[in-house]
């Protein structure tokens, strides 16, 4: 696969020497819940919805002729956060992902949406943070990207969650 036909949250590390599936998606799932906790101590508790359960196994996905693991995930969504909090939100997720080698972050923000994806350019994958500004909507997930499988090497016949990209895995 050519760089430019590779999806924009692959990693660049040869397949066999990323961090494995099971441990990206148990990380990213605790660091966001540690970013749950703290917009709850610096903005009050809030009620969290869309959070999805940790599946019981990652998704199959390949790379070329690299088989392996990808996981999607939602891992959070609340209301009643002012437009002007954004900066410090990502600056949150940014400290709780960045030892996971979530470095790169990239502002897609345009009008009513405040919205940054903060890459793993090596390993793959990537965190999204949104807020919808008029409703003051905040909402976080992920994709582990496609990773070579833990010690377990089990794979679920589908993808775990529910994220835009499923459709961008080619399942064989």
């Amino acid at each position: 696969m050519s760089e430019s036909e590779r999806p924009y949250y692959a990693g660049s590390k040869p397949f066999e020497q990323r961090v494995d599936v099971d441990s990206a998606r148990f990380g990213l799932a605790s660091a966001l819940a540690r970013v749950r906790e703290r917009i709850d101590e610096l903005l009050g508790p809030r009620e969290w919805t869309w959070i999805d359960a940790p599946a019981e196994k990652a998704g199959a996905c390949h790379e070329g002729d690299d088989r392996g693991g990808i996981d999607f995930s939602r891992q959070g969504m609340t209301r009643g956060i002012p437009r002007e909090h954004f900066a410090e939100l990502v600056k949150i997720v940014s400290e709780e992902v960045r030892p996971m080698g979530f470095t790169e972050n990239v502002d897609i923000s345009n009008g009513g949406t405040c919205e940054v994806n903060l890459f793993n350019v090596d390993d793959g994958g990537y965190v999204g943070i949104v807020l919808i500004t008029d409703s003051e909507t905040f909402s976080m997930r992920y994709t582990t990207g496609c990773r070579p499988f833990g010690k377990d090497g089990d794979v679920r016949d589908t993808n775990s969650g529910n994220a835009d990209e499923a459709g961008d895995v080619a399942l064989s």
